[in-house]
């Protein structure tokens, strides 16, 4: 008796609970052409219960209690939407919404069409994230931080002097993309460091492809790739000011090209300025400022780099289109260590000591570079990237030939009858002129900057007619430069000027499949009803039998 009475209590109870709830369901749509909408998250504020839209747009949320509520509408590319609605015990509450589209405010470019994927892509690939480059990041180029990935192998004589290998591929091997733009010269496919010192301190991450996998970038990739990704815009405003310092301590002397041996302690630094301006106008624009100065030495002497680095960064959104624009320049100037030493003369001068140790061995170059990207949101599935790019490179490498060198010194001088150290540039004019004379006058060729028919002022005053050079009057007759006494027996500086300019683009469509996913009673139906099937029962019955 006790135990039916107690029962009838608990069915009381459970009864008025039951009693004293509802039901909300609905349908969810575009606002624009009524299509249902999946799995757009329906949630009660007030209970923190909810449900998701099926396939069709519709939903259903049991176990309600009485009394107004709202309900939050949201799903990642459309517009968060919130309705009031009153619940009814026993009743169901329907609730039919229209949700509109909305641009989505992201983090800066991030490109991912050129990038491996885990578990997809079939080569060799190692990322490397914003954190870990900024932890180790103080001066160096950025192959110097590359160089704990396996496979790659990086090596430096001074700043903005840094070379790469991988898997012992030199560097004309290897593609370097920057934003989804190669940068590659376009000549000798290697990638001059000290044209990119300010990207060291720009990078969100790198993505290092190995092996002739990575080839989808052309012949220039046949030894991997650098995939580097910028720091872009963010949502939020920040400012940074960071520095960084590096010095190189020695005991040993080093000589200093007079006949003396001196102490060489070298030291450089840098000094980096960003600020992003955050999310502006409801998040439709926003953009990044970067601006980084370096200058110093390295452990060789006559190393010294002066270099200056500044970026700008974009984001619009307009319509189903964000569109992104970045622009980086690092004009730079740095005297260069190309040679080599054998271990007697570094004993002599120093292990410090460089042999190219002079005002000519110098490397000058400002390559800026303009990318837009614009990415087209076609559909909710289809997307459409367009890169288009500009650069334009101005400069050149400067160095001595056929100089004299002391041995027991470390002096580097001139051969005597051709360069002056007070005025070296008049008497290259002089002999260049004459050769381009001389090759007028014999193969009717006409050099950069000669004139064969010109009236140049003698004295400013006195005009005379004659060929010129570099708006000089040559005097005499055209002589062979190359003849006896051979150019081995003078000195001279070269100028190689590497000037051009670059323009390109490409596009890339992604289209993603929608498929179904199947939850657990979905595929408990699916096998109830497998089971429950013919088919089913003569599958199962020989493992009846064997239970039995």
């Amino acid at each position: 008796m006790k135990k039916l009475v107690l029962f009838c209590i608990v069915l009381f109870i459970v009864t008025s609970l039951t009693a004293a709830t509802g039901k909300i369901a609905g349908r969810v749509v575009t606002f624009s052409d009524q299509e249902p909408i999946g799995y757009v998250s329906v949630k009660i504020q007030q209970l923190e219960i909810g449900a998701y839209t099926k396939e069709n747009g519709t939903y259903l949320i049991q176990n309600v209690p009485e009394g107004k509520y709202t309900v939050e509408f949201t799903l990642v590319g459309m517009k968060k939407l919130e309705k009031e609605i009153e619940v009814v015990a026993n009743e169901t509450s329907v609730l039919n919404v229209k949700m509109r589209k909305e641009a989505i405010a992201t983090e800066g470019i991030s490109v991912s069409a050129n990038r491996a994927k885990k578990r997809e892509t079939p080569i060799a690939f190692t990322n490397i994230k914003e954190e870990e480059i900024s932890d180790k990041y103080t001066t160096e180029d950025m192959p110097q931080l590359l160089e704990h990935v396996s496979g790659i192998f990086a090596n430096t004589t001074g700043l903005g002097d840094a070379e790469i290998t991988m898997r012992g591929f030199e560097a004309d091997k290897i593609q370097v993309l920057i934003n989804g733009i190669p940068v590659n010269d376009p000549e000798s496919q290697k990638v001059y460091w000290s044209n990119w010192t300010g990207l060291t301190s720009n990078v969100k991450s790198v993505q290092v492809q190995k092996g002739a996998g990575s080839s989808l970038y052309g012949s220039g990739a046949f030894g991997g790739s650098l995939n580097i990704e910028t720091m872009g815009t963010k949502p939020e405003p920040e400012f940074t000011i960071r520095s960084s310092y590096g010095a190189y301590v020695s005991e040993d002397k080093v000589a200093d090209g007079e006949g003396n041996m001196e102490d060489y302690n070298p030291y450089n630094y840098n000094v980096l300025m960003r600020y992003n301006s955050g999310n502006l106008y409801n998040g439709k624009l926003n953009y990044g400022l970067m601006v980084e100065r370096k200058v110093g030495d390295y452990y060789i002497t006559g190393t010294n780099y002066r270099g200056w680095s500044f970026g700008l960064d974009t984001q619009h959104i307009l319509g189903n289109h964000k569109i992104y624009t970045n622009f980086l320049g690092a004009p730079q100037e740095h005297n260069q260590a190309y040679f080599k030493s054998d271990p007697d003369l570094m004993n002599t001068l120093g292990r410090e000591y460089n042999r190219n140790n002079h005002e000519y061995q110098e490397n000058y170059y400002f390559k800026p570079q303009f990318s837009i990207r614009d990415e087209w949101e076609i559909s909710d599935n289809k997307l459409l990237m367009t890169n288009l790019f500009v650069t334009k490179g101005d400069g050149g490498g400067k160095y001595l030939s056929q100089d004299k060198f002391d041995i027991n010194t470390g002096e580097v001088a001139f051969r005597d009858g051709f360069l002056d150290s007070d005025d070296p540039q008049a008497f290259e004019d002089n002999a260049f002129g004459k050769h381009a004379l001389f090759l007028y006058e014999n193969y009717g060729v006409e050099s950069e900057n000669f004139c064969p028919v010109d009236t140049v002022l003698v004295g400013g005053v006195i005009p005379v007619v004659g060929p010129s050079y570099k708006g000089e009057l040559i005097s005499g007759k055209g002589a062979d430069f190359f003849d006896s006494p051979t150019r081995y027996e003078y000195s001279w500086r070269n100028n190689q000027i590497s000037d051009h300019f670059q323009f390109g683009g490409n596009t890339y469509f992604e289209n993603n499949f929608k498929t179904t996913i199947l939850n657990s009673n979905k595929l408990y139906d699916i096998a109830r009803k497998l089971y429950l099937s013919p088919l089913g029962q003569f599958i199962y019955s020989p493992f009846n039998l064997l239970g039995n």
